[in-house]
């Protein structure tokens, strides 16, 4: 479970180095689904239908994923009732453990989901130790819907936000098999660039409305321009000078608030002097 709680961790970092606000990060295990749904009785060949049903959760109240198991995928009200009540655990990643490794707890005596809190035992002991473990939530209903995860899955959610997820992620064994004939132990995670930009985008433009500064386009402090031809030359001069200021920036317009402009012409440079 080291590569897991690494990458876990690179996750974590990003995460709180981005500084988007509060988040925490959902996890869950394969396996416990699989055993989750063994024991409330789902048959085998609708173990992925209604895992992506129950991946609606975070969009969709209970009732209404309760709904499509019952009347879309044919699953008896009795056993979608017995699911809901797994699915409905979430907290503290050695809270909830605690609960489901019990001895009387069903997913403590399935052999598949004993071995996947073993797993996530190990796990935490890991994340804890790397000072990692406070922004995760062990969450059953977190599904994930694709086949190819194998062991620990979790997403990232921003608390307050209404982006959905910024980055998920989890074991795949089997995937890089599917390809190359070989199976190949593999865990990763991916970050949503574009929901990313879009949060930062929101926090700018709000610190902007509170202090009544516009938001600068760029970073360019100076624009550099040329009156007449041949003046190549003299503006990389030019350039080389402010950079050697700390005061070098290109940029094309007013509107983007660079508030120098270099001028550059035939008599100026006759002069060796240039108009700021």
């Amino acid at each position: 479970m080291v590569p897991d709680a690494e990458v876990l961790k690179v996750l974590v970092e990003i995460l709180t180095e981005l500084q988007l606000g509060q988040f925490t990060v959902k996890l869950n295990h394969r396996k416990l689904l699989d055993a989750m749904l063994a024991i409330a009785g789902v048959p085998a060949q609708k173990f992925r239908p209604i895992c992506s049903a129950i991946d609606k959760l975070d969009k969709e109240p209970w009732e209404a994923v309760r709904a499509e198991m019952v009347n879309e995928k044919g699953l008896p009200a009795e056993v979608a009732d017995t699911i809901g009540q797994f699915v409905v655990l979430k907290g503290q990643p050695r809270e909830v453990l605690a609960t489901l490794a019990a001895a009387d707890h069903p997913l403590a005596q399935h052999p598949h989901s004993a071995a996947a809190l073993a797993e996530l035992s190990m796990l935490f002991d890991f994340l804890e130790a790397m000072g990692a473990l406070g922004p995760i939530s062990f969450d059953l209903s977190l599904a994930r819907g694709l086949d190819y995860y194998t062991g620990v899955i979790y997403e990232a959610v921003l608390e307050g936000g209404n982006v959905g997820s910024i980055a998920a992620g989890g074991r795949y064994d089997k995937l890089v098999g599917m390809f190359s004939g070989k199976d190949v132990p593999a865990v990763g995670v991916s970050i949503g660039i574009e929901r990313v930009f879009t949060i930062l985008e929101g926090q700018k433009r709000k610190q902007a409305e509170d202090s009544g500064v516009a938001i600068r386009a760029t970073e360019t402090q100076v624009l550099v321009a040329s009156i007449g031809n041949g003046m190549q030359v003299s503006i990389r001069a030019g350039c080389a000078i402010l950079i050697n200021k700390n005061r070098w920036g290109v940029a094309f317009s007013y509107h983007i608030l660079v508030h120098l402009v270099m001028i550059v012409g035939p008599r100026k440079v006759a002069t060796s002097v240039v108009c700021l």
